[in-house]
């Protein structure tokens, strides 16, 4: 999920279901819908879900985020169009740049018992 405010958990916590800025401001700041612009419950809930299943790479969940989010702007129309591309661009750039400590936290949480995962690596498991 794009911005988090540090407290939430991206595993399994009941507030971050459908909010793609995690909780409390965050959410107001970087919400899964903007009235007639974007759409991105559907590429939120599914980032949440593959930063919380074991061994899947943080890149392949973020790119994830990024194709179901520009897929929902292909249906509207210009200038929102535009506008929903550019937004969901951000909300990449965002889990990329920002995303890293919770991808590790969700992928401990979930893989109790799989091989080990080195934080601070975007890499496959060992």
């Amino acid at each position: 999920t794009p911005v988090f405010d540090g407290t939430a958990d991206p595993v399994n916590l009941p507030v971050l279901k459908g909010l793609c800025g995690g909780s409390g401001i965050t959410n107001l700041v970087v919400p899964d819908r903007v009235p007639f612009v974007c759409d991105f419950s559907r590429a939120c809930n599914a980032h949440d879900k593959c930063y919380g299943t074991g061994g899947q790479p943080k890149n392949v969940c973020d790119s994830l985020l990024l194709g179901l989010a520009l897929s929902d702007c292909q249906n509207r129309r210009r200038p929102m169009r535009d506008i929903c591309a550019l937004t969901a661009f951000i909300y990449y750039h965002e889990v990329v740049t920002k995303g890293q400590k919770y991808y590790d936290a969700a992928q401990r949480a979930s893989c109790a018992g799989c091989p080990s995962i080195d934080p601070g690596s975007s890499r496959e498991p060992r």
